[in-house]
């Protein structure tokens, strides 16, 4: 985070943070002011029409509206959402202008003072809803605007207001930057908790459970947990603990009990216990890594470091077997697969072309979809295409030769057949183009397909959809960097 700004350095932390900041502050504060200020405007209105000052009804009126239709906007349309902001601020800045009308309502002090602190609050409440450049941008107006109504007004200011307004103007920029501070770190430490939740399943291999104690309902409650199988039962954490033995007959789940008791008289640490230990669980010895750490509650963790050797015998000659079938698989399919390919040359039926397909999809889908791979993308896309391509099917491919990415192949084959499928004989255009990213434009189609295979194929690929209207979609391939080269069934 820069230190005077205060934005992320990371542009991708900093887009979520306001994402965030718009969704959770922003725009539920512009919803209140909008229709609190709307509701007064149009008191006024009727008010000063009543009054038959028309002049006064127009203006109320006007703002009224204009704070009307921005609302509406913002919650319609999303993605210009981001601009709550600057809404917010144009808000303020239309309250202010109010405040240069001369206050002839105001008949004594205390309803000048009551009419002054309301104001000001409504002031301070969209600065701290806006971020910190625009909610600097907003103090520094009123500070300027109160000046400039006292001169208008009043004719003249004691030089010990200027320096006392000046001073609590400046005194607020520390505030609002703090208050910035504080929002911003709040943020980062919640998207690094989120983000530790999704990446322990992926670094940690061994069984595990991450948990803590609700002491409401008087239950553990898993908070992210590893083969859970492994335990064989509905709630294996629960399971576990109760079956569990440790010095005798003692539960685990006893003995973390009485162990967090003690650690918590005796320990001013976060991490109150950090044991390596061997339990009892089925008639099996099995070690276990116990942690426990204090925050606002304690949580728990329990990783498995040994399992029942009979058990991973029996796991890895499973997925051996597994594999052993898998490979017979693609052995049978290669050969049924070319004799297809022969029989579509000399008659392109729709069965057959139709049976071709699935057979590919059928294989891809039993092939490592992760592995990725270097792809020339107009030659597979002309692979492809040559399967639907007959008189009826008008399909054009706009790509240069030498675009090329890094994706997972398996993943990319089922993504373009699917799509090729939805085709019922109209016109299909499929462009790629690269420039900072890889992009793939279908031209032609009403919607794209909805199957299952093509929603996960999609999800893997697909880094984020740019256009989805009018017969035309526009999709940023995500960006991968690895490579690992494999062999395919290949088309013929």
């Amino acid at each position: 985070m820069h230190k005077y700004s205060l934005r992320f350095k990371d542009s991708k932390i900093e887009e979520q943070y306001l994402i965030h900041r718009s969704k959770t502050l922003q725009f539920p504060t512009l919803t209140y002011v909008t229709g609190g200020g709307f509701l007064l405007l149009m008191i006024n209105f009727f008010v000063h029409l009543i009054n038959q000052k028309y002049q006064n009804a127009i203006k109320n009126g006007a703002i009224a509206g204009y704070l009307l239709l921005q609302y509406i906007f913002l919650r319609k349309y999303l993605k210009f959402r981001k601009y709550t902001n600057l809404a917010l601020l144009i808000c303020n800045m239309i309250f202010t202008a109010f405040e240069y009308q001369n206050p002839a309502t105001v008949k004594t002090y205390y309803d000048g003072y009551i009419l002054g602190s309301n104001q000001m609050l409504v002031h301070n409440i969209l600065m701290f809803a806006n971020n910190l450049r625009l909610g600097i941008v907003a103090n520094i107006s009123h500070t300027i605007s109160r000046i400039l109504i006292v001169q208008l007004y009043q004719g003249s200011m004691d030089i010990q207001q200027y320096v006392y307004t000046t001073v609590l103007s400046l005194s607020f920029i520390v505030i609002q930057y703090e208050i910035e501070k504080q929002y911003r770190n709040s943020f980062f430490l919640s998207l690094k908790d989120s983000t530790w939740e999704i990446m322990t399943p992926l670094f940690l291999k061994k069984p595990y459970f991450l948990f803590s104690f609700n002491q409401e309902e008087n239950a553990y409650q898993v908070i992210s947990s590893h083969l859970k199988e492994y335990f064989e039962s509905e709630t294996p954490l629960t399971t576990f603990m109760y079956q569990s033995k440790v010095l005798g007959n003692e539960s685990l789940q006893a003995y973390i009990q009485r162990l967090t008791i003690k650690s918590i008289e005796n320990n001013h640490n976060l991490c109150l216990f950090n044991q390596y230990l061997n339990v009892e669980y089925l008639n099996k010895k099995i070690a276990i890594s116990m942690i426990a750490y204090q925050f606002e509650k304690v949580i728990y963790a329990i990783i498995i470091e040994s399992e029942d050797p009979i058990r991973k015998e029996q796991k890895t000659k499973y997925l051996q077997q597994i594999q052993i079938y898998k490979e017979f698989f693609h052995l049978q399919i290669m050969p049924i697969n070319k004799v297809l390919a022969t029989l579509l040359k000399e008659n392109h039926h729709p069965l057959l072309r139709d049976l071709r397909i699935s057979l590919i999809e059928i294989y891809y889908q039993q092939s490592q979809v992760c592995e990725l791979k270097l792809v020339t993308i107009k030659k597979l896309l002309q692979k492809c295409v040559q399967l639907f391509q007959t008189p009826k099917h008008s399909i054009n491919i706009v790509c240069n030769e030498d675009i090329k990415f890094v994706t997972m192949k398996h993943a990319l084959i089922i993504f373009l057949l699917e799509i090729l499928k939805k085709n019922n004989g109209e016109f299909l255009q499929i462009r790629i183009s690269q420039v900072q990213n890889t992009s793939i434009q279908v031209i032609g189609m009403n919607y794209l397909p909805q199957s299952e295979l093509f929603l996960k194929s999609k999800e893997m690929l697909v880094e984020r959809v740019l256009e989805s209207q009018n017969c035309k979609f526009n999709m940023i391939f995500r960006f991968y960097v690895h490579i690992n080269e494999n062999t395919a069934l290949k088309f013929q």
